[in-house]
């Protein structure tokens, strides 16, 4: 195979919050690391999925994949949703020959899919009856986040063309020291983690404007 190479650099970028506890609750080790468990990795979860969509790619944010310059756009036009989906990884797989295993869906346009009917007026999936599935489309699995713009969608090779580096997990530092914490008997929980994107080939992710 013929492969052709290009120098290209993703720096490093921590992704990072806090919260204030008090320090009756740092003397409670079981209800501080609930208390944090249920928080921060969420917050920092959160950031990290905007991120990896959206990030500017000015430091210190991340270049998301939807920055990325390579990555093609197509409207929907008059497609339902899930063609729309369909055509763009049909277009992937003929184009760059590299087949799509996923899709990003807001949860707005997400719920026009899920509410989808026949000409009889039944659902044409499992309906509201039905325990929750996860969501599936074509075969692909879906992301359903909020971190996406409402009725934009992403589609691409997810698994083979991009690559999330996370350099020592999440680091959890406490201090009195923010503003009047220390005269307010408050302590700063900041929890961060270090990472870069490496997109191996935009051309593998497309986005698509428009959806219902």
């Amino acid at each position: 195979s013929a492969l052709t190479f290009v120098q290209a650099t993703d720096p490093v970028q921590k992704i990072a919050t806090f919260v204030p506890i008090t320090e009756e609750l740092m003397e409670d080790y079981s209800g501080m690391a609930s208390y944090l468990d249920a928080r921060l990795r969420l917050f920092v979860g959160l950031a990290e999925e905007d991120e990896l969509l959206n990030g500017s790619g000015t430091p210190p944010h991340i270049k998301g994949i939807l920055n990325r310059s390579a990555v093609t756009t197509a409207a929907r036009g008059a497609d339902s949703n899930m063609d729309a989906l369909l055509k763009a990884m049909i277009q992937i797989a003929t184009v760059v020959f590299i087949q799509p295993d996923g899709f990003v869906m807001n949860p707005i346009n997400w719920q026009t899919v899920q509410l989808a009917k026949n000409a009889n007026g039944n659902d044409v999936g499992s309906g509201p009856w039905a325990p929750p599935q996860p969501p599936t489309v074509w075969g692909r699995t879906g992301a359903i986040t909020p971190a996406i713009a409402a009725n934009t969608g992403l589609v691409g090779a997810f698994k083979s063309m991009a690559q999330f580096f996370r350099k020592g997990g999440l680091r959890v530092e406490t201090s009195n020291s923010h503003s009047t914490y220390f005269v307010e008997n408050k302590i700063a929980v900041r929890a961060e983690e270090r990472g870069a994107l490496c997109v191996y080939r935009e051309t593998a992710f497309r986005s698509g404007t428009g959806l219902a």
